[in-house]
């Protein structure tokens, strides 16, 4: 989404930025990549002599709030629906409200991989905090035969230039934290069929009988049509070996594991031979 400034709002916005910029005594180049957190070409056009300026809305917001001006002032106030917080990435409910939906999350298990984690999540538009969020619920059978039940929820943060996702939950000081790509939006007719995606999940877990950070690549899956919550929950499971559903599934996280996570120890050790 772009913002245009012009005239008066336009020369306010250059003369306040203007008047940061001169408080700072680095060169332009890192003042842009320092302070700003933008490109040095992106400032010269802030700056540059002009009756309108046509700028994108995340980069707007990411200068005034580096720059510790008040949009407002320029005509330019966070509109309606959007994330209130650059630190959520500054999206807004018409750029990513598509999301909203349930979801299916495959893992392998901890211990051995050998078995299949599948856990439930929501994600909905909260218009108080003016972003997503979403809730996890997990139940399942450890690899030593121990049933686990747990939830997390937390708000999803997007890096729109990277189509980076990613989901954070703090829960009693425990930080449990998904990344995935960013799908494409679906046409109106929803042609494309239900969303799919792959990252990685990183968290703690307990598989040499002491707590440590375990990575594992997931692969998610919207549920195509809405169910009750307690339909959604029983589709929690445990998918062994053998089933028709973990095939699926293991064809998924194969894809996940190859193409959406980049683990330098293994990179090193193909590079080695």
């Amino acid at each position: 989404m772009l913002i245009r400034l012009k005239d008066a709002a336009r020369r306010r916005f250059r003369d306040d930025l203007n008047a940061h910029r001169a408080r700072s005594q680095l060169t332009d180049a890192a003042y842009a990549a320092s302070v700003l957190r933008v490109s040095l070409n992106t400032l010269k056009k802030c700056l540059e002599p002009g009756s309108e300026l046509t700028i994108k809305r995340r980069t707007f917001a990411a200068i005034t709030q580096h720059a510790g001006l008040d949009s407002s002032l320029y005509g330019a106030a966070t509109p309606a629906g959007h994330s209130e917080t650059a630190s959520h990435g500054g999206y807004s409910r018409a750029e990513f409200g598509f999301l909203a939906g349930q979801y299916l999350l495959h893992r392998r298990s901890f211990l051995t991989a050998e078995r299949i984690s599948r856990s439930v999540m929501e994600i909905a538009w909260d218009g108080q905090k003016g972003c997503l969020t979403f809730t996890e619920r997990m139940r399942y059978v450890s690899d030593g035969g121990v049933p686990q039940s747990s939830d997390y929820s937390g708000d999803v943060f997007m890096h729109a230039d990277r189509v980076l996702m990613t989901l954070l939950a703090i829960k009693e000081g425990e930080v449990r934290m998904t990344m995935l790509h960013t799908p494409s939006r679906r046409p109106a007719d929803n042609q494309l069929g239900p969303i799919r995606m792959a990252g990685v999940v990183l968290t703690h877990g307990y598989p040499k009988r002491f707590y440590q950070p375990v990575v594992s690549a997931v692969a998610v899956e919207q549920v195509a049509r809405p169910r009750p919550a307690t339909q959604l929950l029983a589709l929690c499971k445990t998918l062994t070996p053998g089933s028709a559903e973990f095939e699926a599934a293991a064809a998924d996280l194969r894809v996940a594991e190859e193409h959406a996570v980049v683990f330098t120890p293994l990179l090193w050790r193909d590079h080695k031979g």
